[in-house]
């Protein structure tokens, strides 16, 4: 059998925009493991943030987990993390005053958790940050920098991020090219900005992988959105954007399909496998 790897991204992905997964796609999925495939999960999510997804799908469907745009890999059936690099601790003085200038929120990831918050003095509260809190951060609890720093200084940094919106990021990304000659930079879902340690991506997470699986890189099939999944695209045996993906994520697959709430990703998985 000729063995392949699926490879999903999660969020505008595999997730709809309820961030649930689709019974249509649940069992598509476990047909391509049946067959004796392997399923893997791609995101800019730390392993913390990956568990209410996988708590969607059965149990030993996948194995590894792909986390913080390919800074780590981390094994679920022998419990490691697979991770070579990580952000220096000096950074986060600059992090926080980018965050500070564009009134942001922000995100720590360390291997076992992600501390959150926003950088705004009360009183300046902007006002798309209601809209947010209402959606996908309604469900984090929210620290001071100074608090999340200070969980830092024991604990090593594998990303760091910034939300707000598509405008506000666009001007965060071009001050964050302060960075990009330790650091890798990605847009996520246009509202995010992602550091990462030097020379990681999702792809070279995959590249790891393969070399993990003896299973070469051209027989990945990769699900993406955004930004941080272009390389990723591009780099994979196949490519395939789902319809709601970006301009530019869209170029960069072989395959285009329906958007993230409808079948299509199912669709396409079966007819594939």
């Amino acid at each position: 059998m000729n063995k392949k790897v699926f490879v999903f991204d999660v969020d505008g992905t595999l997730l709809n925009k309820k961030e649930k997964i689709q019974p249509s796609h649940i069992k598509a999925l476990l047909k391509t493991k049946e067959k004796g495939h392997e399923i893997v999960l791609c995101s800019g999510r730390g392993f913390d943030d990956m568990i209410p997804v996988l708590e969607q799908l059965p149990k030993d469907l996948v194995r590894f987990l792909v986390c913080n745009n390919g800074t780590y890999i981390h094994d679920l059936y022998d419990s490691k993390n697979i991770i070579d690099s990580y952000i220096d601790f000096s950074i986060l003085k600059k992090f926080e005053e980018i965050g500070r200038k564009h009134v942001v929120l922000f995100s720590i990831h360390t291997l076992d958790v992600t501390k959150r918050g926003h950088l705004w003095a009360k009183e300046n509260e902007p006002e798309w940050y209601q809209k947010v809190l209402h959606g996908e951060w309604h469900k984090f609890q929210h620290v001071p920098f100074s608090d999340a720093k200070n969980y830092v200084t024991h604990n090593k940094i594998t990303q760091l991020s910034y939300r707000a919106t598509k405008k506000i990021i666009k001007k965060i990304r071009k001050d964050c090219r302060i960075f990009e000659d330790k650091y890798s930079v990605f847009v996520s879902g246009e509202v995010y900005v992602d550091i990462l340690p030097k020379n990681k991506s999702k792809l070279n997470g995959l590249i790891n992988l393969s070399k993990i699986l003896n299973i070469p890189i051209t027989n990945f099939i990769s699900f993406g959105d955004s930004g941080n999944d272009i390389e990723m695209l591009n780099g994979s045996g196949i490519g395939i954007a789902v319809g709601n993906a970006t301009k530019e994520a869209k170029q960069a697959a072989d395959i285009i399909i329906g958007d993230h709430n409808t079948s299509a990703l199912a669709d396409k998985l079966l007819e594939l496998i």
